[in-house]
Formats: structure tokens, sequence, C-alpha cells
């Protein structure tokens, strides 16, 4: 296979792990899911910022034994077929990476799991000192991975047209509204980020977005 060259940016919960949130799956084991709900609520209404969103929420954990967290984390799993199909975009000649508003924890479970190190990953993060979370870095915001992309491609030197994204939710939108070569929703959750989508796939395995990015590639440059 001739090489493509370009860069792939996934998003991660809901796209490369059988997870709706990051944030969720560790407010569910720490027992915090109800205050998180009246955090996001105020998200939402427009009353508090993403940064004052996380720091409220990382708040009910703060100086808390993280271990149950760090456990729910642990029982995290890849959909189907991610290894093979992250193999083979790397092996087209792509850089393969992650753009999420998750968290860093699941990142690294992912990355363990599947023996794979992605050339590029944006995610939150959680700061720990043994298993007490002592603090965060929001390097994500809710509605900016559009600019997130940006950066990584001038850092890269990638221009926007060799470039795929791939998500399923409506905090992926920033990325699929950039002029982007392809937007493949996975199993969207969202109905505007299904409009917006080049390709629309709904599978359990992920070799499915896999070999329509592979297809764009090849016809691209041909």
């Amino acid at each position: 296979m001739r090489g493509c060259g370009g860069l792939v940016a996934f998003d991660m919960d809901g796209t490369l792990v059988k997870l709706e949130s990051s944030w969720l799956l560790i407010h569910r084991a720490m027992g915090t899911e109800s205050d998180a709900k009246i955090n996001a609520e105020r998200y939402y209404c427009g009353q508090i910022s993403y940064d004052e969103w996380a720091k409220l929420d990382v708040a009910l954990w703060m100086g808390r034994d993280f271990t149950p967290a760090l456990r729910a984390v642990e029982a995290v799993e890849p959909v189907s077929g991610a290894r093979e199909a992250l193999e083979a975009l790397r092996s087209a000649g792509l850089a393969v990476g992650v753009i999420s508003s998750g968290l860093d924890l699941v990142l690294r479970r992912l990355e363990s799991l599947l023996g794979f190190r992605f050339d590029f990953a944006v995610t939150n993060e959680l700061l720990l000192d043994g298993s007490t979370l002592v603090g965060w870095k929001v390097n994500v915001p809710f509605h900016s991975k559009g600019d997130v992309l940006l950066r990584v491609t001038r850092r890269l030197d990638v221009p926007l047209s060799e470039v795929a994204v791939v998500g399923d939710a409506e905090n992926d939108l920033s990325m699929f509204r950039l002029p982007v070569g392809l937007r493949v929703a996975f199993n969207p959750t969202s109905p505007e980020l299904e409009r917006e989508a080049d390709v629309v796939i709904r599978s359990e395995s992920l070799l499915d977005v896999a070999e329509a990015i592979l297809d764009w590639c090849e016809d691209d440059r041909t």
C-alpha cells in the first residue's frame, strides 16, 4: 500500500473505549454522581465556564482516597477491533492520535491494553499523589477540540485537507466543522454531528472506521 501521510484524530470516550464519559465513570465510582449532575446543569445553562465546571467536579474528589476510581478505570475496555484498526492506519503512513475532553487515566489504560502508543494525545489530566487526587489540568475544554486539533496540525505540519476526524458526540462538532479531509461519525449520539459527517458508521468494530479512512486516503491520492 502506498503511504497516505496525514493524520487521524480520534475522540476517546464512546469512540475508542466502551465508555460514555471518563468523568461520569469516576463520579459513579466515587459516589458523587448527584452533585456532578448539578454542576453539569449549571454549565449547560451557561452559569459557569468549563474550567469552573471541571474545578467543581474535581473538588468532589480532592483529598479523598481515589482507589475506587482507579479500580473503575481498570475495568475500561477498548471497542472491538481497536488495535487492528489503529495499526492499519499507522501502517498506511497516517499519524494516529486522540483529542478528548475525557481523562488521561483512561488514555493510559487504553494504551496499556492495546500495546499502542498514540502519535499525539491531548486529554484533560488528573494529578495524583499515590492514591490521593491533588490537582487537575484542563487541556481540552468541552467545545474546544477544534482549537486543539488546529494546534496539533500546525505542530506536525499537516494540512487540514489531509486530516480525518472520528467522533460520536456533540463536543466533537468543533473538529467536524473545520475544513478537514474526512469526518467520520462512529455510532453517533448527536444528530447534529451526524449531519456534519461525510461518513456515518454504525458498527461494533473500529475496523469499519479504518476501512473508510483508508478508502478516502487512497482515493484522495489517486
